[in-house]
């Protein structure tokens, strides 16, 4: 048999050895191959299809609840409460009317941490979790320092995560208006 230039220097060796040795020769060859096409084709392929699952898993749990916040807010608005809250501040809003998840958002930017706030997320009756990335510790400090004293609002819970930049953080806040007395919680009340 004729083999093409770059195969006969393999092809001659392989037809010097004895027919047993060709046989472990080839196999193990095919064993090779079979390992470099699981270490670069497979493996690969299936870490991205599990990162895409996990992608899909996240997007669909966050429509989910953009669905029923949709929900929410047209009921709220069919009852008038959404644009009315009670005389007590109800419906989880300050006495100007404002959920604690808009006041959160509105002074964040006014603070200038917009740029720095990557999401807002109601959490429960009163709470508001949002999530900062670089952003400044001192920044973020006076902006919930700000919410106490003027508006009442309160870190339940903060995780602060350092960056390379130094002064900067990544930040995970729940924001909560403080129970009353008998455990009601400020704006709960409808």
């Amino acid at each position: 048999m004729r083999w093409p230039g770059w195969l006969s220097w393999p092809a001659r060796g392989l037809a010097s050895l004895a027919p047993r040795e060709r046989r472990v020769v080839v196999g193990g060859g095919l064993v090779l191959v079979a390992l470099l096409v699981e270490m670069w084709v497979i493996e690969p392929g299936l870490e991205w299809l599990e990162g895409r699952r996990r992608v899909v898993a996240e997007k669909s749990a966050t429509l989910a609840w953009m669905k029923n916040a949709a929900q929410e807010v047209t009921r709220l608005k069919a009852a008038g409460l959404a644009s009315q809250p009670s005389a007590a501040g109800g419906n989880g809003a300050t006495g100007g009317g404002e959920s604690l998840l808009a006041l959160a958002d509105r002074t964040a930017r006014e603070r200038g941490l917009g740029g720095a706030l990557r999401r807002v997320e109601p959490e429960g009756s009163g709470r508001v979790r949002l999530w900062f990335e670089k952003v400044t510790f001192e920044g973020l400090m006076g902006w919930l320092s700000e919410l106490d004293s003027r508006h009442g609002a309160r870190a339940e819970n903060i995780t602060l995560d350092r960056e390379e930049s130094p002064g900067q953080v990544s930040s995970r806040v729940v924001l909560a208006w403080p129970e009353r007395p008998g455990g009601q919680v400020r704006g709960a009340e409808r």
